[in-house]
């Protein structure tokens, strides 16, 4: 399959670069480990064509990319379905035995901090059923991009019960659910410390938890010091704040924006709560959801909470009667403009 928009920003002064990866993807992406790993690698291999991969490049991948290999090894018909509803409807039907016995659906009536709601324990149960395949698709094929293109990964994102490291291997447990993104180095290991997603929004936080700001870590690159800001969490002072404190000179974040043709809608204003500090509460309903990203998350941020280069990217395509939107968008301090590309599958940012 060829990447449609591919866009080079820059010249190669052997500092490394940022590599935006954003794929357009559907359902049956996700039916198989073989299907994943090929569509991801598509990505790669047009970069690597272009000379645009090195020891020390950081390739960057979207929120969710993991998320979605739930829908993995499951009958057709859950990749025909034709609403995200139906298609978990077939997945617990087929697990059934699994749900009734696991019964993480329960959680939510016993413990006052399990999942409310009868759609958000299920999709719960979801996640806790298939963990396991799901880490290791998502371990086995980003540690085998990052040891063949020698190179760093953020592997986007996935959500998994309290997952680990452990000898080297990303690992599931068996409590609470995290949206995390594992960094891979360019002998394919996962780094030991892993990105939980610190500020859920609204709809994540029915079934995941938050973890504290203070925890997020840094990893020593080969391109400098990187941290990762997983989706929302781009838009809160005190992440930059933490990643200031511990030196941090890039930050990658993988983000998912939905419904399709979001970014041009009015900004609805930020949930859940009032928001971020230092956001306009008259600028809800005056600008676009596009322009609200450009202000208040990392193109706005950035400027005073320390890093010299960010990257947003978005995941791209149709899942089910799911659209997605996002602009991916490229900081550099050293310019008074932040580079925004609407349609960008691939784009590389030389540093």
């Amino acid at each position: 399959m060829m990447c449609d928009e591919i866009f080079e920003h820059g010249k190669n002064t052997d500092l490394g670069n940022l590599l935006g990866i954003q794929p357009r993807v559907a359902p049956r992406d996700f039916a198989s480990a073989e299907n994943f790993a090929a569509m991801v690698e598509q990505y790669f291999k047009t970069a690597h064509d272009r000379e645009w991969i090195n020891g020390k490049t950081i390739a960057v991948l979207p929120e969710y990319i993991g998320t979605w290999l739930v829908a993995s090894n499951e009958k057709r018909r859950l990749y025909a379905a034709e609403t995200k509803k139906k298609a978990l409807l077939h997945l617990l039907l087929n697990h059934w035995w699994a749900v009734l016995i696991g019964g993480h659906w329960l959680r939510g009536i016993i413990n006052k901090d399990g999942p409310k709601g009868w759609e958000n324990r299920l999709t719960a149960s979801a996640f806790h059923i298939k963990a396991k395949s799901m880490a290791k698709t998502y371990d086995e094929t980003f540690s085998s991009l990052a040891k063949k293109y020698e190179c760093t990964i953020v592997a986007g994102s996935i959500i998994l019960p309290s997952p680990k490291i452990e000898n080297g291997r990303l690992v599931p447990g068996k409590r609470k659910l995290n949206n995390v993104s594992v960094v891979y180095g360019p002998d394919g290991l996962p780094y030991p410390d892993i990105v939980r997603k610190c500020n859920p929004t609204k709809k994540e936080a029915g079934y995941t938890a938050a973890a504290p700001e203070n925890e997020l870590p840094v990893f020593g690159t080969p391109a400098g010091k990187l941290g990762v800001l997983i989706c929302s969490d781009s838009w809160w002072p005190k992440t930059y704040e933490v990643l200031c404190r511990k030196e941090c000179e890039i930050i990658a974040s993988p983000c998912l924006v939905k419904p399709a043709g979001f970014f041009g809608q009015k900004w609805p204003g930020y949930t859940p709560g009032p928001g971020p500090k230092g956001v306009d509460q008259k600028d809800v309903g005056s600008i676009t959801e596009g322009a609200a990203w450009l202000k208040y998350a990392l193109a706005g941020r950035m400027a005073s909470h320390g890093g010299r280069q960010g990257l947003h990217v978005y995941l791209r395509g149709a899942l089910w009667d799911i659209g997605t939107d996002g602009d991916m968008t490229h900081v550099n301090k050293g310019t008074t403009k932040p580079t925004v590309l609407k349609d960008a599958e691939i784009a590389n940012f030389w540093i």
